[in-house]
């Protein structure tokens, strides 16, 4: 089963589209847009429609560098 990572860097969006076996079928990246959290949301977002195929029945992965409060999910 292909499954779709996503690494929320301090400069940019990385995304990966990887088959079953860990191989990256398509890469893609667009710059994080830190200012607005939504906007960066939506860059993400953007990112999955248009590189992960069926993207909506795939495992997603996203990593990050920053601080996540694990009991409101927000990332500082």
């Amino acid at each position: 089963m292909n499954a779709i990572g996503i690494d929320i860097g301090g400069t940019a969006v990385k995304f990966a589209l990887l088959d079953g076996g860990g191989s990256i079928l398509v890469r893609a990246q667009a710059p994080t847009l830190r200012d607005r959290p939504e906007a960066l949301a939506d860059r993400t977002a953007e990112l999955i429609r248009e590189h992960g195929g069926d993207w909506m029945h795939l495992p997603i992965g996203v990593s990050c560098a920053w601080d996540v409060d694990p009991e409101s999910g927000l990332v500082t």
